[in-house]
Order: structure tokens, then C-alpha cells, then sequence
């Protein structure tokens, strides 16, 4: 059995030096063997397995400074391997033009299930 857990992103607006970060991280019960489960993800706050289904799902707290409204967080089920977008892309494949353009990786981006207001920082989900 693998342990879950999230790591943020360093900065509201740059690319990360260190995969691990702006990703959900998976390791062996003693902390060993670290490996990237999805990435992309600026601020998984809140993480939680469905137990009727087995799938992974995540409240995530989007960038800043966009806009007032802009980019909305967002609650959406985690794909192992997925790529939800930090830094180069927000919502349903817009571009973030703060960053690098990489039009490969806005393409690959997973839409997020449920879009939130911008800036409610969820924290915590309970799947009933």
C-alpha cells in the first residue's frame, strides 16, 4: 500500500526545479521510494479516496494575480499520471502568458470536474 500526500507549489508564478513539487506524491509506508502519482496541481489542500469507486480526488488552490476572479480553484478526481496544468495552464487549457509557452502541455491538460470561486481555499473534502 502506497501513501498519498501533496506537495505545493514554491511560487504563484514560475516553472518548479523540483517535479516533486505542485504534484501529489505517492511512497511506501516508511517513506521510501517517492514517485510523482499526478502533477500539475499548484496547492492540493485536500485529498480523499472515494471508497465505493477507488478513485482519488483533490480540492486545489489555483494561481493568483491574474485577475479578481481568475483562475477559479477547483475540485476534480486525480488520474495517476494526470496533468492538471501549473504552471502553464488554468481551467479548461487556458495558458497562463506569465510562464514559458508550452502548447504540448496545455493541450494534455485534465479539465478539473468541478470549478470553485477564485480564491476559496478549500481545504479539506469528506466523500460520503
Amino acid at each position: 500500500m502506497k501513501n498519498l500526500f501533496s506537495v505545493g507549489s514554491r511560487t504563484n508564478e514560475s516553472i518548479e526545479s523540483d517535479p516533486r513539487r505542485a504534484a501529489i506524491l505517492k511512497c511506501d509506508p516508511d517513506g521510501k521510494d517517492v514517485q510523482v502519482y499526478a502533477d500539475g496541481l499548484r496547492n492540493a489542500v485536500g485529498i480523499a479516496w472515494n471508497p465505493d469507486s477507488g478513485t482519488l480526488w483533490a480540492t486545489v488552490n489555483e494561481r493568483d494575480e491574474i485577475d479578481d476572479d481568475v483562475p477559479r480553484d477547483f475540485f476534480t478526481h486525480v488520474q495517476q499520471k494526470g496533468f492538471y496544468g501549473w504552471p502553464y495552464a488554468y481551467g479548461d487549457h487556458h495558458p497562463d502568458d506569465r510562464v514559458s509557452q508550452r502548447p504540448d502541455l496545455v493541450a494534455k491538460v485534465n479539465e478539473p470536474d468541478v470549478l470553485l470561486g477564485a480564491h476559496v481555499a478549500t481545504l479539506a473534502i469528506r466523500i460520503l
